[in-house]
């Protein structure tokens, strides 16, 4: 869980310093994450 934490972490800074990117990331994020826990 460790890892899974770390990744939003930086996840969550990059997207407050990279607000527009946000509707490119999520989709790619939520096919990783449901790839790696299903």
């Amino acid at each position: 869980e460790g890892n899974i934490t770390a990744a939003q972490s930086t996840l969550n800074e990059y997207l407050k310093m990279n607000p527009n990117s946000s509707h490119l990331l999520e989709p790619l994020i939520n096919i990783a994450f449901s790839e790696e826990f299903n």
